[in-house]
């Protein structure tokens, strides 16, 4: 699960004078450092905030003023008289399990110090991908920018849900609306890099933290979205999700990404507290899960398990399950190789020259998209295998069948006539149409169901081939509905003829379109080493 969120600073009071009020950002009792905000960024260098942040600075640098002089002072000419736009926050959760063992150790414990400098280690990783990831406009074209002021605040806690807060380590990463160019000019941001590459983002801090967690001694697992300490059971992890379980129940469980964190932007007043009580609230509640200082050290006597090595394959396969297809882009590698790494040791720069550089599988697909994708043919070729290891399934089920039944087999005219039924509507569909007459006899006078399958212009080949099977399946299950005598038995048996040969056809398709983008792929690059020495060749002359 993605823990970096965002959302856009509109109403710059909420972050001053209200969060003042409800101690959530300026609370400085003791032993609460969660109110104080810190600098960062090349651009808050570049104007020498360094340090806490203070409230006069942060209002005028939020609006593009000069944060040393007046607020009619603006950085530069490109910045607006009436600001509407502040900037984001982008907020930064730890793995909840990470927040319970960090919960569970002594506070004076070297375990705990180590869990300190992991933490911080990890945002300052994570506020350099960000400002890496900041924007401006130069003659129209988008590129980085050349320093970023970013103010971020520590948190420890959720937001009360059910009458409990529970412990959320976190921070806010306010990145302010203007941003400075090579030549010291301020410019606005614009952030649809950053919320491109928020998940790779993301992924690299985690996979620092994991790293880290692994190095202290305890084992990490794959988990169903993210990583988990091995031995932070699920029970205890939901016990102290409060927040994240009712963003869950309001949005759904089954809700995007954008729904839940729409949802997640629905705040509840953050309630007054004094954290060593509710430390030592949290600390009690964990007890009773048995989580102890002494329980965790035995975590890290564990003995851990020996990795499986992670390959090429692994990888590909990890990226094509986050771009949703066999077609995946650069950032989909990046993000698996990061996921990976959560859990296993590896030589990430290694990994990626050995898929991109070095692997002759690896082909570019043809696409309309300005953003270029890739396919691996050695993982084509396997989609394509087990597609006609199901088509010889099916056919072979029927083939018993027929045997069993003892049923004549159609003539060619039957089959012919079926396959007629198999033809484009308005619609671009192949439509695979119900058989039998009406004055056909059947035991149940059952008709078999009528199923699409989008033709060149709609779906994949390989989606045409999973509804033709979905057909046929229904087409045998009619079949047992009806007479052996009727002469409705023998139409749809050629129905099934039809659709088994149109299957054959679209399998031979498949592998043929698959051939001739590789034949494409070849000669195209073929043609571009050709332009490349012959340019060479003239350059020599």
């Amino acid at each position: 699960m993605n823990m970096l969120s965002n959302a856009p600073i509109k109403n710059l009071d909420y972050y001053l004078n209200v969060r003042a009020q409800d101690d959530y950002y300026n609370k400085k009792d003791s032993g609460n450092k969660e109110g104080i905000g810190t600098w960062s960024g090349k651009g808050a260098e570049a104007l020498n905030l360094v340090g806490i942040v203070e409230k006069t600075e942060f209002l005028r640098i939020m609006n593009g003023r000069n944060p040393h002089t007046s607020f009619s002072d603006k950085l530069s000419k490109y910045v607006r008289d009436d600001t509407k736009r502040h900037g984001q926050d982008f907020t930064f959760s730890a793995n909840k399990s990470f927040t319970l063992l960090y919960n569970s150790v002594d506070d004076n414990s070297q375990l705990k110090r180590d869990l300190d400098k992991l933490w911080k280690e990890a945002n300052i990783i994570l506020r350099d991908e960000l400002e890496k990831n900041v924007q401006i406009r130069e003659n129209g074209k988008l590129v980085p920018a050349s320093g970023a002021v970013i103010g971020y605040w520590e948190h420890e806690t959720s937001r009360e849900e059910d009458g409990k807060i529970d412990p959320n380590k976190h921070n806010h990463n306010v990145i302010a609306q203007y941003a400075m160019d090579k030549n010291g000019n301020w410019k606005s941001v614009e952030f649809g890099n950053l919320f491109k590459n928020k998940i790779l983002i993301d992924a690299k801090a985690q996979a620092h933290i994991a790293k880290g967690v692994r190095e202290l001694g305890f084992e990490i697992v794959e988990d169903k979205h993210s990583w988990r300490i091995k031995g932070f059971n699920h029970e205890a992890l939901s016990h102290f999700s409060g927040r994240r379980n009712k963003i869950l129940k309001e949005a759904g469980k089954n809700a995007s990404y954008r729904a839940r964190q729409n949802q997640a932007n629905v705040k509840n007043a953050k309630s007054d507290y004094n954290l060593s009580d509710l430390k030592q609230e949290w600390k009690d509640r964990l007890e009773s899960f048995g989580f102890t200082p002494k329980s965790i050290e035995s975590l890290r006597g564990d003995k851990i398990e020996i990795q499986k090595p992670v390959t090429k394959s692994d990888i590909i396969r990890l990226s094509m399950k986050l771009a949703g297809s066999k077609h995946f882009k650069k950032e989909h590698v990046n993000l698996a190789i990061e996921k990976k790494s959560e859990t296993h040791d590896f030589d990430k720069q290694k990994m990626y020259d050995l898929i991109f550089p070095k692997n002759q599988n690896l082909y570019k697909a043809p696409t309309k998209s300005k953003e270029q994708y890739y396919y691996d043919r050695e993982f084509v070729s396997e989609d394509h295998h087990k597609t006609n290891q199901t088509i010889d399934r099916e056919f072979q089920k029927n083939d018993l069948e027929r045997l069993k039944s003892n049923a004549p087999t159609p003539s060619k005219e039957q089959i012919e006539q079926q396959k007629q039924k198999l033809v484009p509507t308005d619609s671009n569909q192949v439509q695979l149409g119900t058989s039998g007459s009406s004055n056909s006899s059947s035991r149940s006078n059952a008709q078999t169901p009528t199923r699409t399958a989008t033709g060149g212009g709609g779906q994949s080949i390989q989606q045409q081939i999973a509804s033709l099977l979905g057909s046929l399946h229904e087409a045998r299950m009619a079949l047992g509905k009806i007479d052996i005598s009727s002469p409705a038995y023998s139409e749809q048996m050629a129905r099934i003829y039809a659709i088994e040969q149109q299957l054959a056809s679209m399998a031979s398709q498949k592998a043929v379109s698959e051939y001739q983008e590789a034949q494409q792929k070849l000669t195209l690059e073929r043609k571009q080493e050709e332009k490349q020495h012959e340019q060479q060749r003239e350059r020599t002359r």
